[in-house]
């Protein structure tokens, strides 16, 4: 049965005595609102940061509580926040939702932050399907359709003395390699005895690189 235990400070020892669906009330925040916990069925104690918007009450839930984290941590460990941890957590989120409130709050910043992370994820897909690593990797496999039996040694050459070598630039995406890069590379191989052939008619790729075709 749900309740609410009316109590300002929940020691350790009261959270995880918690009865099953009773919220407790752990404090009143200087920011606004009020850190609470919650026994679940699963025997876990459930932070929450309670507050007002827009005339109405809503529970943020903060993560599981740790018993054995030290009192004062105030990061996440592993296995969930201490209280101290919980309570820094209640300030940042309102903290978020003062600078929105009146558009939204809290539930907009989070809406703010999701398509942020789509549009992080979806930038970072698009770079390395054009990055230099990718690019390279078709011209081997077009070089292989092609029935080129210097497909696998372009391989062998990419993977130890670019991918490894560069690993950073092989994840940039080809139309941001500068020319002093491309040098870079080509003057290792060099150095290596991996000559690289090149006529004088072909650019290594105007300021830019953009790659194998490698520069269409």
């Amino acid at each position: 049965m749900s309740g609410l235990a009316p109590a300002s400070l929940a020691l350790p020892k009261q959270l995880l005595a918690l009865p099953a669906g009773t919220f407790i009330t752990i404090e009143k925040l200087e920011q606004g609102g009020s850190l609470q916990a919650r026994r679940l069925s699963t025997g876990a104690v459930q932070f929450y940061w309670r507050y007002a918007n827009e005339g109405r009450t809503h529970r943020e839930p903060l993560g599981p509580y740790d018993p054995v984290s030290p009192p004062k941590k105030l990061v996440a460990t592993s296995r969930g926040l201490s209280v101290a941890a919980a309570r820094e957590r209640c300030r940042q989120l309102s903290l978020k939702h003062t600078e929105l409130q009146g558009i939204g709050g809290l539930k907009e910043a989070k809406a703010i932050e999701l398509r942020q992370y789509v549009a992080d994820k979806e930038a970072a897909a698009t770079r390395a399907a054009h990055s230099l690593g990718k690019l390279l990797d078709d011209y081997v496999k077009h070089q292989a359709t092609q029935g080129r039996i210097s497909a696998r040694e372009a391989k062998n050459l990419f993977d130890l003395h670019v991918v490894k070598a560069w690993p950073t630039l092989a994840q940039t995406p080809a139309s941001e390699i500068t020319q002093d890069q491309v040098i870079d590379m080509l003057r290792r191989l060099a150095e290596q005895g991996k000559g690289v052939r090149r006529t004088s008619s072909e650019p290594i790729c105007g300021p830019r690189f953009s790659a194998p075709s490698m520069c269409a």
